[in-house]
């Protein structure tokens, strides 16, 4: 404590003894220019030095009062002295006492004491100085060494003024804030500096500070190119008179703080508008999703753990017909009949492990009169909190009494329109079958009348007149267009009743352009039309039905001759389409049909004039069996015609192509070098694979004997048997050919229209031999060719498989039927008495579905070719998958299959739906 008090009186000494010389000089210069004054005796100089003497110690005076601003009395005592100190030098120094006495004729003694009564004044005038000297500011010092220390060690800048605002200690913290030198401060007024630094509100606080009050604010302060954020603490300081002394100032830079705090404000901000925000959000989702609850058409609950309700819905109130505040906190199983309590049970402890499939029972409410209410409910568990158990069940509630009894509805009417249907399909079989007869019955004395019309026009019967011969030719072209219609209706008639099955088969597009030409060139030629056909040079070999596409190009050529004006013309092409395909087109510059009836023309029975006095003949089906026997071949086709300005019909069959070049790539050479002998119907296969490039030869042989004696003859590398559908020349072939010792190993391969299926157990029965089904691309065949000739037959069986057994409580049957209008009929009708059944139109898909569903019955249509029926029911009843299984065939013809044992039964075309289920369940 000692130690600490020491240094500030050394400081204060040190002060006082600057102050003395500092201020000392002055007073005694001018003291010693008195002197020097008396050595002039000229006015001017005298009061010049005078002057000058007077004025050093006034200045010396004035910088100490500007300097250290004392209080009032101090400045008063000190100007009162310096006064003393001036009059008394003069009268001391310069004898003016002595001048005065001798102009107002005093005594000499009276001048003597004028002068040491100025002698006096001048030491007291001096005395008095030096004490103000000393004195002056003695109490701001003494604040400012207490606060020294502690001004250069604190954080904030601080600052100490006197009263009048005077900086007399600033530590270098201020002087960092404000980018200024010590000396530019200390001694300078504090407002002086506020004014600099454009800092108004200082100099209103330092007013404040003589009235005692402190104060506490913040500022924005420019110092150089930065702003800063000043935070100003100020306390006034009295002394023990009470006088205002000094003021003690810290200022803190609190830019950063500031920049912060404005930083978090503008955080709270924006994270009270977001709570906000999302607060209104939610407050509008859980008032819409209250809407939703209260206004669904469903009804909805929540039940607790205890199964207690917590929440209904006004629809699940009106469901049960209670009000929903007598629902709350009642026990749901109160609400329910006694078998669906134990459902409910189950549901709901499903539902929390296997939430997600979202599962669904069937349960039966009780209303307010105990009336069994029926409802689907489907339940999800409530979200639980973070550490808590369950918190309950979500049952969403759909009334489905209204559904029972539509459903009820729907099978009465169901089971009507099904008896409705069983007599439309009854009335269309009888209209097909009663087609079907009149059209042979009419054909049979037509095929009479036309034999005898052209024995008459050969002259067979005698010679005609002219008028005999041009009323023979007329009765002739009548016949035949009579005969025409009748075969359109026959085919029809076989159409409806046994579909439209393919036969495949090789031949040139080129030839069947030229034979429907041909076929037609005699009604052309009485028209004078011009027929023309645009075929490229290079043979088109296709696979297609032959026959079938005869018919089809045979329709559209004679509607083009029909409605075709005389010296019309009409344009027949054939291409390649999209490298694989073939495009047959046929056009003419007739009628043409308006853009309105393009879609309807390919209708059966459909006429664009179907009035009675309609120009051109014909029964309308034409076009619709066109379609139907291009689209059976997995082709179109297209119409494109406006009136009066011709019609374009194109068929398009994709993929039909036989040929060595796919895609567009290069021709592939196959079948290099080998010898072919083709047995086959028709020489068409054969010339197909001698236009491949590769064959070295290629024969013909029309039947087995023919092909096994030049087998033995030519000694080919390959025998190829093109084997058409329902005939048995193939397998006669194979068999004279395996019998016959000088062919036996002669590699073997038969182009059949036979399935995988019903082929594998073939293969194993015939050695040397594959079996390739039609239709193939050139390049399959030398595949095929390669492995026959290089020993690499492939022994194929049937794969593992293990078939499902049947639904114990549901019957499930096949029906094999090419009228898509039967398999639709069957299909709905067994559904509704809850059989299931699978319809097709090829016995292979039969097969492959059978795999994986096992039939209790196989219903078979009996009205394809018999042969071929009998190689069905026998694959079906050798298949692994089918053994056992009855198989039924559906005719309306009497036949063989009457008496093959492997035919569980027959059922007589038209038959109705109830006999069919009938079998089905004793099956």
């Amino acid at each position: 404590m000692r130690q600490a008090a020491v240094g500030p009186r050394i400081g204060r000494r040190a002060e006082i003894q600057r102050r003395l010389v500092y201020y000392f000089i002055p007073i005694l210069i001018g003291l010693g220019g008195l002197v020097f004054s008396r050595q002039f005796d000229h006015p001017f100089w005298r009061a010049a030095i005078l002057t000058i003497s007077v004025a050093l110690p006034l200045y010396a005076v004035g910088n100490l009062l500007a300097r250290y601003h004392t209080g009032r009395i101090e400045r008063l005592i000190m100007l009162s002295g310096v006064m003393l100190l001036v009059l008394g030098a003069v009268a001391a120094v310069t004898g003016i006492t002595e001048n005065i006495a001798a102009s107002l004729l005093l005594s000499p003694e009276a001048g003597q004491v004028s002068r040491i009564i100025g002698i006096g004044s001048l030491f007291l005038g001096l005395a008095v100085v030096l004490y103000s000297v000393v004195r002056t500011g003695e109490d701001t010092e003494e604040i400012a060494e207490r606060f020294r220390l502690l001004a250069e060690h604190i954080t904030d800048g601080f600052v100490l003024s006197t009263g009048d605002g005077t900086i007399c200690l600033v530590n270098q913290r201020f002087l960092d804030m404000f980018g200024v030198a010590r000396s530019e401060v200390v001694g300078s007024n504090a407002r002086e500096l506020a004014e600099r630094f454009d800092m108004a509100p200082v100099r209103e606080h330092l007013d404040r500070r003589a009235q005692g009050v402190a104060s506490e604010y913040e500022m924005h302060v420019r110092v150089g190119d930065r702003e800063k954020v000043l935070l100003f603490s100020g306390v006034p300081v009295f002394s023990r008179q009470g006088g205002h002394t000094a003021t003690i100032a810290t200022v803190r830079d609190i830019t950063e703080h500031a920049r912060l705090t404005q930083r978090v404000e503008q955080y709270a901000r924006e994270l009270r508008e977001l709570v906000e925000e999302q607060t209104r959000k939610l407050q509008a989702s859980e008032e819409q999703f209250r809407n939703l609850l209260l206004s669904m058409n469903e009804g909805f609950l929540t039940v607790d753990r205890e199964n207690d309700i917590r929440f209904v819905n006004a629809r699940f109130a009106a469901l049960v017909g209670l009000p929903e505040e007598e629902h709350h906190a009642r026990d749901i199983l109160e609400l329910l009949e006694d078998a669906s309590r134990s459902r409910l049970l189950n549901l709901l402890a499903r539902s929390t492990t296997e939430a997600e499939r979202g599962l669904r029972q069937e349960i039966e409410f009780l209303d307010s009169d105990g009336r069994a209410v029926p409802a689907v409910v489907a339940s999800a568990p409530l979200p639980r909190r973070e550490g808590q158990a369950e918190q309950g069940h979500s049952l969403v509630v759909t009334g489905i009494a209204e559904i029972r009894r539509m459903q009820q509805k729907l099978v009465v009417r169901a089971r009507e329109l099904e008896r409705a249907n069983e007599e439309l399909r009854m009335h269309d079989r009888a209209k097909d079958s009663f087609l079907s007869n009149v059209s042979h019955e009419l054909r049979t004395p037509l095929s009479t009348i036309q034999g005898y019309v052209e024995l008459f026009g050969d002259g067979g019967l005698g010679a005609l007149s002219e008028a005999q011969q041009g009323a023979v030719r007329v009765m002739e072209r009548n016949v035949g267009r009579l005969l025409g219609l009748i075969n359109e209706m026959i085919e029809y008639s076989r159409m409806q009743i046994r579909g439209i099955q393919p036969v495949y088969n090789l031949f040139t597009a080129q030839d069947l352009a030229a034979e429907a030409v041909a076929a037609i060139h005699p009604d052309a030629l009485e028209k004078n039309l011009q027929v023309r056909m645009d075929l490229p040079g290079e043979p088109l070999h296709v696979w297609a039905d032959r026959e079938k596409m005869a018919q089809v190009i045979g329709i559209l050529l004679n509607n083009a001759v029909k409605f075709t004006g005389r010296g019309g013309n009409i344009t027949v092409t054939a291409e390649a389409w999209h490298n694989t395909g073939l495009s047959i087109t046929v056009e003419d510059d007739g009628i043409g049909i308006a853009p309105a009836y393009h879609a309807r023309v390919f209708d059966r029975f459909f006429q664009v004039d179907s009035s009675k006095a309609r120009q051109y003949e014909g029964t309308g089906i034409g076009l619709s069996l066109a379609k139907n026997m291009v689209e059976a071949q997995g082709g179109s086709i297209h119409l494109r015609s406006a009136l009066n300005e011709g019609a374009v019909f194109t068929v398009h069959l994709p993929d039909a192509l036989f040929a060595a070049r796919r895609d567009g790539g290069e021709e592939t050479r196959v079948l290099e070098g080998k010898t072919l002998l083709v047995a086959g119907e028709r020489e068409d296969f054969a010339r197909a694979l001698a236009a491949l490039p590769g064959p070295a030869a290629v024969h013909w042989a029309p039947g087995g004997y023919q092909a096994v004696r030049k087998a033995a003859e030519l000694r080919p590398d390959l025998l190829v048997i093109n084997e058409s559908s329902g005939d048995v020349l193939g397998r006669t072939t194979l068999r004279l050919l395996r019998q016959n010792t000088e062919v036996l190993a002669l590699p073997a391969l038969v182009c059949t229209m036979e399935s995988d299926v019903i082929l594998a157990e073939e293969r194993g029965h015939w050695p040397h031999t594959e079996f390739l089904v039609k239709p193939f691309h050139a390049a399959e065949l030398d595949e095929a060719a390669r492995r026959l000739c290089a020993g690499e037959t492939v022994e194929e069986t049937l794969r593992p498989f293990e078939p499902f057994p049947p639904a114990r409580n549901r019957r499930y049957v096949f029906v094999i039927d090419t009228d898509p209008g039967m398999r639709e009929w069957v299909a709905t009708a067994l559904k509704y008495r809850d059989i299931g059944c699978m319809c097709t139109d090829a016995p292979p898909s039969a097969l492959d579905m059978a795999l994986t569903v096992r039939p209790d019955a196989i219903f078979l249509d009996g009205d394809a070719p018999g042969a071929r029926v009998a190689e069905v029911v026998r694959a079906f009843t050798e298949a692994p998958q089918t053994t056992g299984t009855p198989v039924y065939v559906m005719t309306g013809l009497r036949g063989p299959m009457e008496k093959n044992p492997a035919v569980a039964g027959v059922i007589r075309k038209p038959f109705t739906i109830s006999e069919l289920a009938d079998i089905i369940q004793s099956a």
